[in-house]
């Protein structure tokens, strides 16, 4: 079985699902921007073995490319499995969530597509519809263990995933304490450090124009991105 065969396969049975609720597909990618959050989320097939991975992010992260992200077990058990890998063939032509791998030469096409159809009707669209505003998008991350902080990142700090979801809520305050721990790290200069340095230097001086400068560049370079009309 090839990628191709599985990734038509797999949108085919998608696409009905998620296209009415505002998602758009591009190639293996799906996203939607609502309450000024980024969904997405992707198919990914690997020798035998297919997965679904997803992203949140705001509309003033500091990049808005579709990547693949996390994979959709942690919605399921909380570990970093992938689909394919949990299924096996439990009697002729069936599949099941059981034992270490899937056998290749067995596998349904069909019933793979199913597989992903079914864990993000499941699993993710109710994770994605829960998130209403920029505070709930950040608890549900935060509840699924999606924000973690590197091992010596500074005690209650916000991690680095939540700096636009801070700033969407007014935290800026916050912000500032998450982008001084980020700028601690040892980094190169270079475009992307130079805005991060001025949005820290506007925080750290309340200077409400600059932050919303900021604010309103990245909103704006994310509908460009994603290329997404504002309602």
């Amino acid at each position: 079985m090839r990628a191709s065969e599985f990734y038509k396969a797999a949108k085919a049975a998608i696409d009905p699902m998620v296209k009415p609720l505002g998602f758009r597909r591009c190639g293996r990618f799906y996203y939607r921007i609502v309450n000024d959050i980024v969904q997405q989320f992707c198919l990914f097939w690997l020798r035998f073995d297919f997965t679904v991975r997803f992203r949140v992010t705001s509309v003033y992260d500091s990049s808005a490319e579709l990547i693949e992200g996390d994979e959709i077990y942690q919605l399921i058990n909380g570990t970093n499995e992938w689909l394919g890998l949990r299924m096996v063939e439990t009697t002729p032509g069936v599949l099941a969530y059981e034992g270490p791998c899937a056998n290749p030469f067995h596998i349904d096409l069909g019933q793979c597509a199913q597989v992903c159809a079914g864990a993000v009707g499941n699993y993710l669209l109710p994770f994605f519809e829960g998130m209403t505003d920029a505070q709930s998008a950040l608890r549900l991350l935060r509840e699924r263990e999606l924000e973690i902080c590197p091992v010596d990142w500074p005690e209650g700090v916000d991690s680095i995933r939540s700096l636009g979801f801070l700033l969407g809520m007014g935290e800026w305050e916050r912000a500032e304490k998450t982008l001084k721990a980020f700028l601690d790290w040892p980094h190169a200069d270079g475009s992307y450090w130079n805005m991060m340095w001025k949005l820290y230097d506007a925080l750290e001086a309340l200077d409400v124009s600059g932050v919303l400068s900021y604010m309103d560049e990245r909103e704006a370079a994310t509908y460009a991105e994603l290329k997404w009309k504002r309602a």
